[in-house]
């Protein structure tokens, strides 16, 4: 059996009321404007209000995409993309369940991209151990 090491660059921030460091995350991430993606249902929750009112406190102005559905389509990336770029964000912010967080992730990677998403599925690859 092989033995590998794996690492994984993302800094996690956790612990009890940690939401009210996200500006400061943002800022030590030079992120200026993010998008917060979400459902349309969260985006009407306290939590996200609050993040909002806590970014806006510390000099971070969001712009918010809330079209998120179960099952995201292409659309759900595409639109968010169109939202992030309309909006001059520089970061992504992602609140969810997995849908909300897969549409984030998405429209982080696709807001610096010239190629459709569906170029970048690797459907038919052939990977061998």
């Amino acid at each position: 059996m092989q033995k590998y090491n794996w690492n994984y660059p993302t800094t996690m921030w956790v612990g009890e009321n940690r939401i009210n460091d996200v500006a400061s995350a943002c800022k030590n991430l030079n992120i200026k404007k993010p998008l917060l993606v979400t459902d349309n249902g969260l985006a009407q929750s306290v939590i996200v209000k609050n993040t909002l009112s806590i970014l806006k406190e510390g000099g971070i102005i969001a712009a918010l995409y809330s079209n998120v559905v179960g099952n995201p389509t292409g659309t759900n990336v595409n639109e968010g993309v169109d939202s992030y770029k309309k909006n001059n964000c520089d970061g992504v912010i992602a609140f969810g369940g997995g849908s909300g967080l897969d549409v984030g992730k998405a429209v982080a990677f696709m807001s610096g991209q010239n190629l459709p998403i569906w170029d970048f599925e690797d459907v038919g690859d052939n990977w061998t151990k």
